[in-house]
Order: structure tokens, then sequence, then C-alpha cells
């Protein structure tokens, strides 16, 4: 930055107010991304990753898997059509939404700011033509906020610059507008702190506990337990006032915290508790370890014993931890069981009431001749992690442009490379081995091709260009460094080869490891 002198005061006045005008003028720098829009009030965060959750290796497909009804098979297309006729809203057209909310007053303060790639005019005409014409609009601050229906209770919705839309109550949007013009302060940082520990997933959330909520649920003095059956053999020594004693430990919770993440094939689900003191924690530890101990003594089906038997609890300072891990086929055939105790049960002589729908994902269509099942890729109808995993090279080192680096692989995956970098995009006339591996380090997804015709690149470009991830996340370049007619999907330390242009693999590609994988995340 240019440090300047002066000695009279009004030409500094002058200066000061020509570089407020140039910010305005240039646009400022307005915040867009969603998770820095929360505003103060809220003590509840959510973040959906909408591309992974709706891809076809995603967790959806897995669940419904377990749950078959050929009779009422309901795929995922088509709930997300019913949406849009519904709403208005084309939930494929966004990446990613942040639910926020006051939860000591959700009806008065709760909203969803979800990002995207969307028109703004079309998206207000589709959703004033699914509210059937019944929407007013008001500005607000140099933005316009429309209200769907006729009555103050109906949610109010703003379109923001660079692919924002905000929906929830009146004062909620208003508060989100005014954080991303500087007029209120975020979120507390200590929610955001624990939020962003959970790392990334295909959802988390994280919730500051209120001081008045457990006391209100614990009450006064501890009750006498010690007549309940098995609730004194829960934790062994304790006997039941101490059980109840680990329970009072929740009056310190702080912090509560959820995430579904997926690594490769494996699915795994992880809840934090944060307390305030140590002794608390251990306690709470240990309650939880003895009533999933109690819970699988006394579970009614062998499937749930197991389940039960793989949740792990640890403690690390004022921390709890409960994580379970699982992969694909595990789920699918764990949901399939528990379905099948719970229709038993509920089934007597009565007729069997009718079951609710359930999302299927379509299976994917057989490729044709030479388009075959991809190399390390599971079988339809779901992909589980794909690709192969290559070691990263020892040092991953900015070197002088111009200096030719040896890779390990080809295309590269990780290693040293150059200061610049590649915007996204498409490039047919190739882009260096060390410009791509920056971008890689930058957790973006490179797709290298030597494709036979322009034709076939024409075909990969329209598949790249309706991708929403790829505006942030993708590159991709001609590459000679690979046999001709092959594909190459790349991330930091993985790579997936294809003999066709198969798109639900590209998709699956950027849903899994797009800004999760490198040791930096930069959009390009």
């Amino acid at each position: 930055m240019l440090g300047l002198r002066t000695k009279g005061f009004p030409i500094a006045l002058t200066l000061l107010g020509l570089i407020s005008i140039l910010a305005v003028a240039c646009g400022g720098s307005q915040e867009t991304n969603p998770e820095k829009l929360v505003p103060e009030g809220s003590n509840l965060i959510a973040q959906v990753n909408l591309i992974a959750l709706l891809s076809a290796n995603g967790i959806l497909p897995l669940i419904t898997a377990g749950t078959p009804d050929q009779e009422n098979e309901l795929s995922i297309d088509n709930i997300l059509e019913e949406a849009l006729s519904e709403t208005g809203v084309d939930i494929r057209q966004f990446s990613q939404a942040v639910i926020f909310v006051d939860t000591v007053r959700n009806e008065e303060f709760a909203g969803i700011i979800a990002k995207g790639s969307f028109n703004e005019l079309a998206i207000i005409s589709s959703i004033r033509s699914a509210a059937e014409g019944k929407m007013v609009s008001s500005p607000y601050k140099k933005e316009l906020i429309y209200v769907v229906g006729d009555n103050t209770d109906a949610p109010s919705l703003s379109v923001l610059k660079d692919g924002l839309l905000i929906l929830g109550t009146d004062e909620a949007v208003r508060a989100v507008i005014d954080v991303q013009q500087g007029d209120r302060k975020k979120v507390s940082e200590d929610l955001v702190e624990a939020f962003t520990d959970l790392g990334l997933g295909i959802f988390r959330l994280e919730a500051a506990v209120p001081t008045e909520m457990f006391a209100e649920v614990l009450g006064g003095d501890s009750p006498d337990l010690s007549n309940i059956p098995f609730l004194g053999g829960a934790l062994a020594g304790e006997g039941a006032l101490g059980l109840f004693g680990a329970v009072e430990a929740f009056r310190d919770l702080e912090f509560a915290g959820l995430i579904l993440s997926q690594n490769g094939q494996i699915f795994i689900l992880r809840a934090n508790l944060e307390f305030s003191s140590e002794e608390s924690a251990e306690s709470i530890s240990g309650l939880l370890g003895g009533l999933i101990t109690l819970g699988a003594s006394f579970s009614p089906s062998p499937e749930l014993t197991e389940l039960l038997a793989r949740f792990e609890v640890s403690q690390t300072g004022a921390q709890v931890s409960i994580r379970l891990e699982m992969n694909g086929p595990e789920i699918t055939e764990l949901i399939s069981n528990l379905t099948a105790i719970t229709q038993t049960k509920t089934t007597s002589d009565q007729e069997r009431a009718p079951r609710e729908r359930g999302i299927v994902v379509p299976k994917k269509k057989e490729s044709p001749s030479g388009d075959e099942a991809h190399e390390g890729a599971p079988p339809s109808p779901q992909i589980v992690g794909l690709g192969e995993e290559f070691p990263e090279m020892p040092t991953s080192f900015h070197v002088q442009v111009g200096e030719a680096v040896t890779y390990s692989t080809a295309p590269p995956s990780s290693g040293n490379h150059w200061e610049r970098w590649a915007n996204c995009g498409f490039y047919p006339e190739g882009l260096p081995d060390e410009i791509i591996t920056h971008n890689l380090e930058h957790g973006n997804i490179v797709i290298s091709y030597n494709l036979p015709s322009e034709g076939h690149a024409a075909r990969l470009q329209a598949v790249i260009d309706n991708l929403l991830l790829s505006g942030n996340w993708g590159v991709v370049r001609s590459y000679e460094g690979i046999p001709e007619g092959q594909i190459v999907l790349s991330a930091w330390g993985r790579m997936f080869r294809m003999g066709a242009i198969d798109q639900e693999s590209i998709e699956a590609f950027f849903a899994l490891y797009a800004g999760e994988l490198g040791p930096e995340r930069i959009p390009c």
C-alpha cells in the first residue's frame, strides 16, 4: 500500500473523501461467503453442501437403497421438480446453503443464505409464478426485499449480488443485508470458531447452548434414582446418584456440534460437545460410554448391538466427541435390517399401513461399448469414492517461473510448482504442469484430456459449463501426457482416469473433492 503524508488537514479530508467514493464506486469489499454473513443474535449455524448431498455418491442414495419401495418409487429429480413447481426455486442451481437461527425465538429470527448460479430476474419470476402472483417488494438499503404471500407471517427473501439468495423472517433477511453492508456485527466469534473446528462435510451444525436450557430441564435437587432398574450399574462403581451427577454436568455444556463427512467410501458422523470444564467433560464421557454399553446389552436386535458397538467416545480437554464410521454397503445393509425389524414389530394380523414414499436415485445408465466402468470405480448404481490415492511428493515449494519440475505421476497430483496458477476455465491450448499443480494445492480440481476431436472437447466443455462447482474449483486443459481418448480428473493426492466422457463421474468427483483436498482452500 502507498503511504501518504500531508501537512494540510483539508487535503487529508479531500483524500479520505476520494478514497471513500472510490470504494463505493468499486463495490467496496462486500462479503460473498454465506458463512461470514450470519448475523449477530444467531446461536445456531448449519451448512449443507447441496452438491454433495444430491450427488449419486451422497448419503441419500444409501439411505433409500435400504428401504426400497417399487410401488412408490420417487427419484430425486422428481422431488426437485416438485419443489421447483411449489416454490419456484431450483435447488440444483445452488451449491451450498447456510441456515441460522436464534433458538430462543426461532419463529422471529431464522433464515437461509443460499449461494449458487442463477439469474435474479428469472428466479424472482419463478417464485412469483409459484406463489400465484402474491408477491410484493420494498427497498431496503439499496436492496429489494420480497414478501411471498399476502400475510405478515409469510417469509421474506432478497437476492444479492454474487449469487446469494436470502430467505427467512423479515428481521433475519434485513440482518444479513446489514452485515454485508457493515451495519451489523456478525455472529459471535466463539460460535464461529466452534463451527469451523468441525471441518468440512456434507452437513454440519453448531449450536451455542443457552445457559438456562439445562437449568430448566434438570431443575434443582438431585432426585433419588436408586430404585430405577439398571441405572445403578450403568457406570461401574458410581451408582444411581453418581449417574445423576454425570447428568448434572450437562449444565456446563457450552457448544454442541454435529457433522456428516465423507472420505472416499467411508461416511463419518461425529458429534462434539464442548464444556466449560474438563471435569464435566470427563463425567459426560463416562456417562455416554456407560449408556452405549447399557444399550448394547439390552438391544432388541444383533444389528443394533453391532451399531452401538461401533460408536467411539473420546475426551480431549473440555471436549467430548462421539464418532461413527461406516461404508456405503454397511449403511445400506444396516438400514435394510433395521427397517425389516421395525416392520416385523409393527405388523400384526392387521393390514400393513402404507409406507412413506422413499427417495430412489435412478441407476446409472449402461455405457455404450468402450465406455465401461472406470478403473477403481465401484459398480452402479452409486459411486462411493472415486480414483486412486497417490503419496504426496516430498516438497510442495514455489520454484522459479519457467523451471521444469519432475513429477511422480502424469498428470501431477502434488509437488513443487510455479507461483502462478490458472483461473477457473477451459484451456484447449493446454497449461503447464507447474501451473496446474498450484491449482491442486489450492484444493482445485484439474481435468486433463487428450480427446480425438474438437467435437469431443466441445462435449466435455458443455458438461463442465453445466457443473456449478466448476466455476469456483475447476480447471480443464488439453494434455498430451496421457494416451489419446483418456480423461484424468485430478485433486491433490488423487486421480481418476476415464476412457470416455462420463458426466456422472465428473459431478461425483467434484462433489467429493472440490475444496476438500490440498494444503490450501482457495477457489480459482
